[in-house]
């Protein structure tokens, strides 16, 4: 597998060359760039560079880099053009986002796809639309054979939906991280039916006062909420915003500090049990509640999202499933079969239920007795008159 992946990385670095994405000259990334970027071993992009260097391509200066040589563009070989994918690439951009768990998602795309003789280009957004814009275009330079994009806040309506709507023209595209798009397929995680089970589970356990942290502007925020909502809504139970706190992924920690955590204060004042938007930020929340001596789950109960290393380090935190490398591996099948049979491509069947996690941070309300679901009353006919 490794050599065929050097030999994969060989190719698309003379694709390069004869379309003018590095010209005569010019430095190439370095090996650690294109391994992060091709998800490889730095092994693996050596042996593609040193093929290279070997050929005539490239040429190496000590200290400096490794470079375009001069005759590049005449060494190149004429392609004919195939009746597949022209260049067997897949582009795949995340957000950032989603940072602790993208290197197992990345790392099922880009087996499944060397399996089948594609290679995965890698890069990130920083969650920055104008970042976005600019990677975009260089990704569709290369000619790509279909792209896996996580948008940038992707509940928002994004300024570059005009370059989506480009790229669809032309070339496949799959959106990661949402439940559902009206502009392309998105592989769906179910977070909404994640939010209404994890919420059903502390409803068993007593708890009818959940406070929230949730990032506004991802999707998977604003569609766990909606799943709390549901179950709350099925039980008849009413749900208050001082319970709620909405925040952006880099100000999380603002939440902790002396300055900013009045909003946490207040809700810790009715809430028996917190819903964080992910096990990153009940990683954060808990230790933070230790401090102000709140006892996790004696005092208040704390569940996460993801199932993700946080939720196993030295607290043990009860969370949903987030299918990570099987995510990966089923947007690479996604793709494929989105570029082999456009027709009757139906992205349902890669869609993964998300499971709960019982662990430790969730405790029973002592005495409570949960409130069962509202029954509808049955729909009775209607009694025509005796004739």
């Amino acid at each position: 597998m490794a050599n065929f992946k050097y030999k994969q990385l060989a190719d698309w670095l003379k694709d390069q060359l004869k379309n003018g994405t590095f010209l005569a000259g010019q430095k190439i990334p370095t090996e650690s760039d294109l391994a992060e970027q091709f998800a490889l071993s730095r092994r693996t992009v050596r042996q593609a560079v040193l093929m290279l260097e070997e050929e005539g391509y490239l040429h190496r200066i000590q200290g400096s880099g490794t470079y375009v040589t001069e005759r590049a563009e005449e060494l190149a070989p004429e392609k004919p053009e195939p009746a597949a994918p022209a260049n067997k690439l897949i582009g795949i951009m995340l957000s950032g986002a989603q940072l602790y768990i993208f290197p197992e998602i990345v790392r099922g795309a880009s087996e499944y796809l060397a399996s089948k003789g594609y290679l995965l280009n890698m890069m990130f957004s920083d969650n920055d639309y104008n970042n976005e814009r600019k990677l975009l275009g260089n990704l569709l330079a290369a000619k790509p054979a279909g792209i896996l994009l996580e948008p940038v806040n992707p509940a928002m309506i994004s300024y570059n939906y005009e370059v989506y709507d480009q790229i669809m023209q032309k070339t496949p595209l799959i959106f990661l991280h949402k439940d559902y798009s009206t502009l392309a397929p998105a592989l769906s995680l179910h977070d909404r039916e994640g939010g209404r089970i994890l919420t059903d589970y502390l409803l068993d356990q007593g708890h009818t006062q959940i406070g929230t942290i949730f990032a506004f502007h991802e999707q998977t925020g604003q569609s766990r909420y909606l799943g709390m909502l549901d179950a709350l809504n099925a039980r008849g139970i009413s749900h208050s915003e001082e319970l709620e706190i909405w925040t952006q992924r880099g100000k999380v920690e603002d939440l902790f500090q002396p300055t900013g955590n009045l909003p946490l204060m207040r809700m810790l004042k009715k809430a028996t049990a917190i819903f964080c938007h992910d096990d990153r930020i009940a990683y954060m929340l808990i230790p933070y509640l230790r401090s102000i001596n709140v006892r996790v789950p004696e005092d208040i109960s704390v569940v996460g999202y993801d199932d993700c290393l946080y939720s196993t380090l030295d607290v043990k935190i009860t969370t949903m499933t987030h299918p990570k490398i099987q995510y990966g591996v089923n947007a690479a099948k996604a793709m494929l079969e989105l570029i082999e049979s456009p027709e009757t491509f139906d992205i349902t069947k890669y869609e993964v239920m998300p499971e709960l996690v019982v662990r430790s941070t969730v405790a029973p309300i002592a005495g409570a007795v949960p409130v069962p679901e509202e029954k509808q009353a049955p729909e009775t006919e209607e009694k025509t008159e005796s004739e």
